[in-house]
C-alpha cells in the first residue's frame, strides 16, 4: 500500500489578493518612464513661470534675489514703462515745478559754508512771518511796547541796592509783595508787634528747652519739645523694669525704624540722639 503525499491547497483572502494586485501596479509604473519625463516637465514649468536672472544668481558665495514668477515680472516691466513715459516725466517735471514755486529757494549767504541748508517754508508762511513783521514794526505795536515797558518798570521797580556780585541781579518784586513785606515790617517794629515776638520767643524757649548731649562723641545742644521730653522719660523708666527688658529690643527697632524714616525725609533733627540712645541699650 502506498501512501501518495499532496500539498494541501492555501486558501488566499481578500486581503492577500489586494495587496498583491498594489504591489505589482507599482512594479509596472516603476518599470515605465513616465515618472522621469513628468519630473522634467514640472521642473521645465516651474523655471519657465519662474524664469532665472541676473539678479537672481548667486555670486561671491551669496544667495540671489527671490525668483519672480512672469506675472510679477510683467508688471514690473509695465511700471518701469509707465515710470519712463512721457506722461510719468510730464508728472515729476510738473510736480517739481510746483514744489519750487511752492517752497521757494532761500536766497541766504550764511548758510554757503554750512553742512546744513536754510529750511523751506511755503509761500503762506513766508507771507505770514512778513506780515507779523510789519505788525512789530508799526506804530501801534511800538506804542504797545512802550506802555508794556513803562508798565513793567513801574509795577516792577528796580532796587536801589547794589548786588554782591556784578553778574548776579537782584530779583524784582512787584508793588504788592513791597507793600506786604513794608506793612510786615511796620507790624514786627509796632509795640503790638515786639511784645509778640518776646512772647513768642519766650513760648518757643519753654517748649523746646535746650539739652546738652555731654555723653556723645561730639556733645551739642538740641532742641526737644517736651512732649517729647516726657515721651523719652517715661520710656527710660519702662526700659528699666522686668517686661521692659524683655522687649525692649522692639522698642530698639522701632527708634532704628523712626531714625531713618525721619533722615530720609530731613525731618526732625533732633530725633538722632533719641534713636542713638535706644540702640545702645539694646544689650
Amino acid at each position: 500500500m502506498s501512501i501518495q503525499s499532496e500539498n494541501p491547497k492555501v486558501k488566499v483572502t481578500r486581503r492577500v489578493e489586494r495587496h498583491g494586485k498594489r504591489r505589482r501596479l507599482r512594479q509596472w509604473w516603476s518599470s515605465l518612464q513616465f515618472p522621469p519625463i513628468f519630473g522634467r516637465f514640472t521642473s521645465w514649468l516651474y523655471d519657465w513661470w519662474f524664469p532665472f536672472s541676473e539678479r537672481s544668481r548667486a555670486h561671491y558665495g551669496y544667495g540671489g534675489a527671490k525668483r519672480q514668477n512672469r506675472v510679477a515680472w510683467l508688471w514690473h516691466q509695465l511700471t518701469h514703462l509707465v515710470r519712463r513715459g512721457f506722461v510719468a516725466s510730464a508728472f515729476r517735471t510738473a510736480k517739481a515745478r510746483w514744489d519750487d514755486w511752492w517752497y521757494p529757494p532761500v536766497t541766504d549767504k550764511s548758510y554757503q559754508h554750512s553742512y546744513h541748508g536754510p529750511v523751506r517754508h511755503h509761500r503762506l508762511a513766508r507771507y505770514w512771518r512778513r506780515l507779523k513783521r510789519r505788525a512789530g514794526r508799526s506804530f501801534l505795536s511800538r506804542g504797545y511796547d512802550a506802555v508794556a515797558n513803562r508798565f513793567y518798570q513801574w509795577y516792577y521797580p528796580s532796587s536801589n541796592e547794589k548786588p554782591l556780585h556784578p553778574h548776579y541781579a537782584h530779583h524784582r518784586r512787584s508793588r504788592l509783595q513791597l507793600a506786604w513785606s513794608s506793612a510786615k515790617r511796620r507790624m514786627q517794629s509796632s509795640w503790638l508787634g515786639r511784645k509778640y515776638g518776646e512772647m513768642a520767643g519766650k513760648f518757643y524757649d519753654w517748649y523746646f528747652p535746650l539739652t546738652d548731649d555731654s555723653g556723645a562723641a561730639r556733645p551739642q545742644h538740641h532742641r526737644i519739645s517736651r512732649p517729647a521730653q516726657f515721651l523719652r522719660r517715661n520710656v527710660r523708666r519702662f526700659r528699666r523694669t522686668r517686661m521692659g527688658g524683655k522687649i525692649g529690643w522692639v522698642l530698639d527697632e522701632a527708634d532704628n525704624i523712626i531714625f531713618q524714616v525721619r533722615s530720609y525725609l530731613g525731618l526732625f533733627p533732633g530725633a538722632a540722639s533719641g534713636a542713638g540712645s535706644g540702640a545702645g541699650r539694646r544689650g
